[in-house]
């Protein structure tokens, strides 16, 4: 980040990577610059050219991406993959100690397709990435600075920095006009999930609900929201009217990166029956105001079925790309057996396009009375997509008609991990009694010690890269490891 004022400078390391792709969501916004100011505004892979007045520092490394501000006549991209190429452009930041909002696009593949935006404005000058196809991706032990080289402490940025954003696409003009119009207030990522089903179960009608909202926090502290739901009249989509809520309204506090669920009591409206829905809508703000969203449920019956079908909880959470797993819960409401021989898991994106689609086994839902059924379903998500809501759906063709239906749904999301400094080391057990240790550093190495009395005893590991999977020998002496940064 920096600080202008008094000639003393920071930078913001945001770990290693093992691709570009997988720095999401960090991004790059606005910025102002002390009169004069040249130096590194973001390093990812640690090729990068560093300039000061008419000097020019090139680091070691040869691969990665770069935003420089500086000597070399104007703001300057440069892409390496192993040989580098720098990309000066005629538009300039001003260097008036106010706030500047900067952003370059990147469609590799097109002679166009390099485009620098400041303050929303467009350089007249897109330049051609194409010459320079190969992989941008450095070792795994270049972090992704911002205000600084990657491949070390240098090249700082004498100014202030906010609001960082990489994205896995270009942006359009568009959307960096939108970020751009937002200003002070930032970029408004908040949202929520209003829960509700397009599919409920007969059994559910005559019957107070309750329904599920999800509000998600992506900001790196505690924030406390206030939170309403009013019904909505009767229109496409809504055959009857909203039903009522208790509560309908509240406040909450989430903790940072983290999703929260509301539960609130659901009464539907008089005459509800098979073919309608009855529809609301939630709104979630800050305190003051800046942040905004708003999100839209419903409960739906187009058909009844021989069975009662929900989510055993209420949300389902995935970390990473590691699988997620939920479960769906049967209770007959027939006299006789129900079989589900074709039943699939269909994950939609926020955007509601298919991503997955699982095939479960067989199901046999028992009558009424016969107890509950808990069917487990695996999901996964495609990218690193934290804070958004995806949903999950349980459909089946129920009467051989060839034709899928929604049972049941429930969202999930994609959450942020456990951090290095909470585990940077793990130990379990694994099949046929192995042992499996795990890290999470890129750049640590294992280093192993019978005696650890003995400080140099410890020599490497057979295995660098993690995990490491081993099964101990019978009556071997106890070996002691640990982790070397």
């Amino acid at each position: 980040a920096g600080n202008a004022d008094d000639d003393t400078y920071e930078f913001l390391d945001l770990g290693q990577t093992d691709t570009v792709a997988e720095i999401f969501n960090q991004g790059f916004d606005r910025m102002h610059f002390s009169p004069g100011a040249t130096g590194i505004l973001f390093d990812v892979g640690g090729q990068i050219v560093a300039t000061y007045g008419t000097s020019r520092v090139t680091a070691l490394s040869a691969a990665g991406i770069d935003l420089v501000r500086g000597g070399l006549a104007a703001d300057t991209f440069q892409i390496a993959d192993g040989t580098f190429i720098n990309y000066p452009f005629t538009s300039v930041v001003p260097a008036d100690g106010q706030w500047h909002f900067v952003a370059v696009s990147v469609k590799r593949n097109d002679p166009l397709g390099i485009k620098l935006y400041v303050d929303g404005v467009a350089d007249p000058n897109p330049r051609d990435p194409t010459i320079h196809p190969g992989s941008v991706t450095a070792g795994p032990c270049y972090p992704f600075r911002v205000a600084s080289r990657s491949s070390s402490v240098s090249g700082l940025f004498p100014g202030c920095i906010d609001e960082v954003e990489l994205f896995r696409r270009a942006l359009t003009p568009a959307e960096l006009q939108s970020i751009y119009d937002a200003r002070c207030k930032g970029k408004c990522r908040i949202n929520c999930q209003a829960g509700g089903f397009n599919a409920i179960p007969q059994c559910w009608l005559g019957h107070v609900i309750t329904n599920a909202m999800v509000i998600v926090n992506p900001l790196p502290y505690a924030q406390t929201f206030n939170w309403s739901i009013v019904p909505l009249p009767v229109g496409p989509g809504c055959t009857k009217p909203g039903p009522t809520f208790s509560p309908s309204s509240g406040t909450v506090t989430i903790p940072a990166n983290n999703p929260a669920v509301l539960n609130t009591a659901v009464t539907l409206p008089p005459g509800f029956g098979i073919g309608d829905c009855s529809c609301w809508r939630m709104t979630i703000s800050t305190p003051d105001g800046s942040q905004r969203a708003t999100c839209e449920g419903s409960y739906c019956l187009p058909r009844t079925f021989g069975f009662c079908a929900s989510p055993a909880d209420p949300l389902g959470l995935g970390t990473n790309l590691e699988p997620g797993t939920v479960a769906f819960a049967f209770e007959g409401t027939g006299s006789t057996p129900t079989e589900l021989a074709n039943a699939i898991a269909v994950l939609r994106s926020p955007d509601n396009v298919v991503v997955s689609a699982t095939p479960l086994p067989k199901l046999i839902v028992p009558p009424a009375g016969g107890g509950t059924v808990q069917v487990p379903a695996g999901f996964a998500f495609p990218d690193y997509d934290p804070g958004r809501i995806y949903t999950l759906t349980l459909e089946a063709d129920v009467d051989g008609t060839g034709q899928y239906s929604g049972i049941t749904s429930v969202p999930v999301i994609n959450v942020v991990p456990t951090t290095e400094s909470d585990s940077p080391l793990t130990i379990q057990r694994g099949k046929g009694g192995t042992i499996i240790i795990k890290w999470w550093d890129p750049c640590g190495t294992i280093v192993i010690n019978p005696n650890p009395g003995n400080p140099t005893g410890w020599t490497p590991g057979p295995v660098q890269s993690s995990p490491w999977t081993f099964l101990p020998e019978p009556g071997a002496p106890p070996t002691f490891i640990r982790l070397q940064k």
